[in-house]
């Protein structure tokens, strides 16, 4: 185990990383990529989204046929072909075009990442009283641990629950880590939060840029797009300022982007949302089948990084469906056909469990407005008295209400942005 900065052994195993990110994550990508005529960041960008998606793929199918070892001819497999384009098509040396006015923009992504890294970075550091963890204690622990089970085992195996396999979670993030510290044999707690955070965090940057540079939305755009990417918060202290309880900074975590890493799979689910986003704008515009299939995958594999996300991109691909159909455009409709079986795929065989869906009614927004510290629980038990009054307009006043709350205070900031939107469009 490496656990300290003084040992040697740790500068050496951040070189062989990256000889790592490059063979299983950057090579499978760009040579499926190699067709594409991107220039060098989107080009590093998308390749690394589709390689860490792959890895993440390869990982589940070998794992669950019980081939593990088959990783190694995976990226034998990439590696000839890049090799064999690389003597045909000499690479490059890449430009990047920055220039003085993309200076705000390098800055905030820089320290962005900085501040993502405070929270992790010193994560497993070797001290007096033991190993050091810093914040989202029990979820930076319980992935350490899923993740050295994936190393081992596959599927895994709950964390401190001997021989109870985990089911009804998604844990593609954790078997991207464990794949990676499995193949090339890397120190778990500096690839999972140290390394990988890096790795990702810059990603999520580079990926809205790259957004952004694929709608032509500009430098102004770019660098808020930023901005609230990895600084928006939730502004619950001012809906319980107006509540009469004073500004009150003590509400329990509700959103704040600078605290992204405290849910691993989310910082996984965030980047490849932002890069598929780019690919389905490209994607539009070009009519690739090719780039249809590969861009099938990566929304797909979001249900296996965050449900949420995938729960997201899949809403919105419904709402594309309908639009190819009303407008005959069937040779479209592929995408969201095919995003959705290879979705199942993944989804299915970790949720076999499941008892299935449930309507639970509006739970989160009642529980957001209960807050003592927020201080309008009154409201909640005003609601409580309609519900057993059977006062169905009452109610639903009232969940109107919650639910307008809720997307303004605990959005907060992301209003801002989505405001600024509307202005500039």
């Amino acid at each position: 185990m490496i656990n300290t900065f003084l040992d040697p052994g740790y500068y050496f195993n951040s070189v062989f990383f990256i000889l790592a990110v490059f063979l299983a994550f950057y090579v499978p990508g760009s040579v499926l990529l190699k067709r594409f005529k991107f220039d060098f960041l989107t080009n590093f960008v998308f390749s690394l989204t589709v390689g860490i998606t792959l890895w993440g793929f390869q990982g589940f199918i070998f794992g669950n046929f019980g081939f593990r070892n088959l990783s190694y001819v995976y990226l034998l497999f990439f590696l000839i072909f890049w090799v064999k384009i690389s003597l045909i098509d000499k690479p490059k040396i890449p430009k990047l075009n920055f220039t003085k006015k993309d200076l705000p923009v390098i800055i905030i992504l820089i320290i962005g990442v900085l501040v993502q890294l405070l929270f992790t970075f010193l994560n497993g550091i070797k001290i007096d009283q033991g190993l050091y963890f810093c914040c989202g204690l029990p979820d930076s622990l319980y992935h350490i641990g899923l993740t050295d089970s994936l190393v081992k085992n596959f599927p895994p195996y709950e964390p401190a629950m001997t021989g109870v396999i985990v089911y009804n979670y998604h844990y593609l993030s954790n078997l991207v880590d464990a794949d990676l510290v499995r193949v090339f044999h890397l120190p778990l707690i500096v690839t999972v939060y140290q390394h990988m955070v890096l790795l990702i965090s810059v990603l999520i940057g580079l990926s809205a840029i790259v957004f952004a540079k694929v709608l032509k939305l500009g430098r102004v755009f770019t660098f808020f797009l930023l901005l609230f990417i990895f600084f928006a918060g939730d502004a619950t202290y001012i809906l319980s300022f107006l509540a009469g309880m004073g500004l009150n900074f003590s509400t329990p975590f509700l959103y704040d982007a600078t605290n992204l890493w405290f849910s691993p799979p989310r910082a996984f689910a965030v980047f490849i949302t932002l890069s598929g986003l780019g690919m389905f704008c490209i994607w539009i515009k070009n009519k690739s089948n090719y780039l249809g299939v590969l861009l099938a995958v990566i929304f797909a594999s979001l249900v296996g990084f965050k449900i949420y996300n995938g729960f997201a991109v899949f809403f919105g691909l419904f709402f594309v469906f309908l639009y190819f159909l009303i407008r005959k455009d069937y040779k479209k409709l592929f995408l969201p056909i095919l995003t959705i079986l290879i979705a199942l795929f993944i989804y299915l065989p970790v949720n076999k469990g499941a008892s299935g869906l449930y309507y639970v009614g509006f739970w989160r927004v009642e529980n957001f407005v209960s807050q003592l510290n927020i201080g309008l629980s009154h409201m909640e038990l005003a609601r409580q008295i309609y519900v057993t009054h059977h006062n169905i307009p009452r109610i639903i006043e009232y969940e109107l209400i919650y639910i307008f709350l809720y997307f303004i205070f605990v959005f907060g900031a992301l209003n801002v942005f989505l405001f600024y939107l509307i202005l500039k469009h």
